[in-house]
């Protein structure tokens, strides 16, 4: 369900099979509107919308987030981070860890004695 309009009712249809009780939440929530009480027309483009947006739960199923944030809250946290660091003397920093992430932020790639390649989904 991209933002040129492919996919159309299938890629709907996909969504609302995996992720119902997400799509249900976040249209009552986000949306002010049931499941039922719009057309498919109008469904298609409220998912279009929640599949956009960070808060809903559609987002964060579709992405494999544990939990829905706000963009505004990914930048404090990575200002909590930042700030913190700067005010951290540097015997200190080493033991810091970052505020979590709903996602996952370590490298999965790379580094010493990580060969680990890539599917050619990931890439």
């Amino acid at each position: 369900m991209g933002g040129d309009g492919t996919g159309g009712i299938a890629a709907l249809g996909r969504v609302l099979t995996k992720h119902r009780s997400e799509v249900v939440y976040d249209l009552r929530v986000l949306c002010g509107v049931g499941l039922w009480s719009v057309s498919v027309r109008e469904l298609w483009f409220l998912v279009q919308g929640l599949l956009k947006d960070t808060r809903s739960w559609v987002f964060a199923a579709v992405n494999d987030w544990d939990y829905p944030v706000s963009r505004e809250w990914l930048l404090a946290a990575d200002q909590f981070d930042v700030f913190a660091r700067a005010n951290t003397p540097k015997k200190y920093q080493r033991s810091l860890k970052p505020h979590p992430r709903p996602f996952q932020t370590e490298k999965r790639y790379g580094g010493r004695k990580k060969n680990k390649r890539r599917t050619p989904a990931e890439v």
